[in-house]
């Protein structure tokens, strides 16, 4: 029998339409939400602060772009996307030019896009997913005491992006429901390509969403949806490209050319499946519950759905893993198997290539004969024909979320697990997973009676979830208390710059606060916001020297000085020539501030600076406080390792 999503979504609607109180009290439930967020907020977050590190870079290209200056990192220069949130810079870009301050544009664009994300999760969860009020509340109300408002705290985009892949999941939805007509489909196309245009992964999101939609309905009932979405991103997705290749001359923004390296990142992919098990425990069990019905259902079915899916799933397995052998790990590790690939990266590949070509095996002779065996323990168990329905529709829904989840999971193994604040790469996926855990509990129970004992037993299940809940979510609020973003002083060192004027240049590694508030022309020594270092991934005195840097500052959180190590990282060796560059070139090192000595910022003055005695007595009378908790900074200038001046 052919799966198709009608039967999916009956029993959802059924079980909205069967609460008493209808649209009132979702409407006063969506009204206490907003209240919920706005006293956690009131609570525990100050928008007065300054952003933080990285956020401060976006605001810089959404300032420029408001003055006219152009998509530019520096004025006068080539246009340059180092922002990576193309959408958001221009939205900030235009209230700025409304005239509010850049801070406050930030703030009010991302809260904003938070309070409606709350909404959308729990509106999408009661009506399209089943989920009854209590569960479609405690989901909203996770996501409202949740790292949104962190993000949004610290100056980050986050929570913006949360809200595009939440709405064009939001949208996708209907159409799921079999054919959705010509304004719906026409709707999601042009969400998901809003959602393409908030930052690069939203483009493979958008596309994982509409293989959901595929698989949820064939080709035949998705076919005016899937031409949709292509039609529009083959219009304006072509135009937008033209359009970017010819204004910046390159096809991606800046980072992804630093953070790729056109290598796959399996540490990413480990960082990115641990950081999305943590943020949407323990909603993510009603994911783990769906797959081992998925995989119950593989032996208990020969739906031809069924067969697809465990077809695709082998050649993906089988796919992934040859593609593994053409990629070297670039973790740091002692010893590499056959010179290329650490110990963990091996077992990987290894896995994933024995569990492809025993699946490849399986899908044949062996696997009608474990059908058959399976089929006939379940036979000799009584198991009614009712429970192996709930299975497949079941397995159904979970493959229908797991295909965006997943894939939007997967998809950072493409480029290094750097700048990741507080897990925000992985945050906008939880609203996804928040709005569609349902799914797999509600809207597929098997059409039998309930004793009152198994009834009473649900109740309490229900209750210890939702305890479990509250733990959680407390748990991240006593987790990231303590992690929000300090007083920085490289805030208060941009603020000194300043008072020289805005035509000085600074060569650093720190790319946010000291370009954004000292005015200055900015070198990003790790390429994120330089088109040269990117490509290259180092630079050459003559360029530094091109430019004639004023300031020379350097962070690190190893000593610059220690020995090379095998398989260095890109960063050392960065870090390590322009300390050599600043100590060989004439500059002066006014302080070397840290939490220990492990943790560094370096400040050179050039000697060819004007106001190079006043800046240097500036920075070394600096109370210096650092930035990851706050606490004063030690000056270890006059520590000297092996004839440098460099802390131990």
């Amino acid at each position: 029998m052919k799966i198709t999503a009608q039967p999916v979504f009956k029993s959802t609607l059924a079980t909205v339409r069967a609460e008493a109180g209808g649209w009132r009290v979702d409407a006063l439930i969506c009204i206490c939400l907003v209240a919920l967020a706005l006293i956690y907020t009131r609570a525990f977050f100050d928008f007065s602060r300054f952003p933080s590190e990285d956020a401060a870079m976006l605001m810089r290209y959404s300032a420029h772009l408001a003055a006219g200056q152009g998509w530019v990192w520096n004025i006068g220069e080539p246009p340059l996307d180092g922002a990576t949130d193309f959408l958001l810079v221009i939205v900030l870009a235009a209230l700025q030019r409304a005239g509010l301050s850049p801070e406050r544009a930030v703030h009010a664009t991302c809260y904003f896009a938070h309070i409606c994300t709350i909404l959308l999760v729990y509106v999408g969860s009661r009506r399209f997913f089943g989920a009854p009020r209590w569960a479609a509340l405690i989901s909203a109300a996770f996501l409202a005491v949740g790292l949104g408002t962190l993000y949004t705290e610290a100056y980050f985009g986050t929570a913006f992006f949360a809200f595009l892949m939440c709405a064009t999941w939001f949208v996708a939805i209907p159409a799921a429901r079999g054919d959705p007509g010509h304004m719906r489909s026409l709707a999601f196309a042009l969400v998901a390509f809003m959602t393409a245009l908030g930052r690069p992964e939203g483009l493979l999101y958008s596309t994982f969403v509409l293989c959901a939609l595929l698989y949820a309905n064939g080709w035949r009932s998705a076919r005016r949806t899937t031409l949709y979405f292509f039609g529009v991103f083959a219009l304006a997705g072509t135009a937008y490209l033209l359009w970017r290749v010819s204004y910046f001359g390159d096809p991606l923004p800046n980072p992804f050319y630093a953070k790729g390296g056109g290598h796959l990142h399996t540490q990413s992919l480990r960082i990115s499946v641990g950081n999305t098990l943590f943020l949407s425990f323990p909603f993510i069990l009603a994911l783990a519950y769906g797959l081992v019905t998925v995989g119950l259902s593989w032996f208990t079915t020969e739906d031809r759905a069924v067969r697809c899916v465990r077809a695709f799933g082998v050649a993906f397995l089988l796919l992934f893993g040859l593609a593994l052998l053409h990629a070297s790990d670039p973790s740091m590790h002692a010893q590499l198997v056959l010179g290329r690939y650490s110990s963990k990266y091996t077992w990987i590949m290894g896995i994933l290539l024995v569990s492809g070509a025993l699946g490849m095996l399986g899908a044949g002779i062996i696997g009608r004969a474990l059908h058959r065996l399976v089929d006939g323990v379940l036979s000799a168990l009584g198991t009614s024909q009712s429970t192996r329905e709930y299975l497949r529709v079941t397995a159904h829904g979970t493959v229908f979320v797991l295909i965006p989840v997943g894939g939007f999971v997967a998809s950072w193994i493409l480029i290094r697990d750097e700048n990741n604040y507080l897990m925000r790469f992985q945050y906008p996926i939880l609203p996804v997973i928040l709005m569609s855990w349902p799914l797999i509990l509600w809207r597929s129970e098997p059409e039998t009676g309930y004793s009152v004992a198994r009834k009473r037993f649900a109740a309490v299940v229900a209750m210890a979830f939702v305890a479990a809940v509250g733990v959680c979510a407390v748990r991240q609020h006593v987790r990231f208390e303590g992690a929000k973003h300090h007083r920085d002083s490289r805030y208060d060192v941009a603020i000194k710059l300043r008072e020289y004027g805005t035509d000085h240049t600074i060569a650093t590694t720190e790319a946010g606060l000291l370009p954004f508030y000292s005015g200055w022309r900015a070198i990003d020594l790790f390429g994120l916001n330089d088109r040269v270092i990117a490509r290259a991934g180092s630079f050459d005195d003559e360029y530094l020297a091109n430019y004639h840097p004023d300031v020379i500052m350097l962070a690190t959180t190893l000593p610059v000085n220690m020995t090379p190590t095998l398989n260095e990282g890109s960063h050392a060796k960065l870090l390590r020539h322009a300390k050599r560059y600043a100590e060989t070139h004439g500059f002066t090192l006014a302080a070397a501030y840290g939490a220990d000595r492990t943790k560094v910022h370096y400040y050179y003055v050039s000697d060819a600076f004007a106001g190079r005695d006043d800046l240097v007595a500036a920075i070394r009378g600096m109370t210096y406080t650092w930035y990851r908790d706050g606490s004063l900074s030690v000056d270890y200038t006059n520590e000297t390792v092996s004839g440098m001046r460099m802390p131990r």
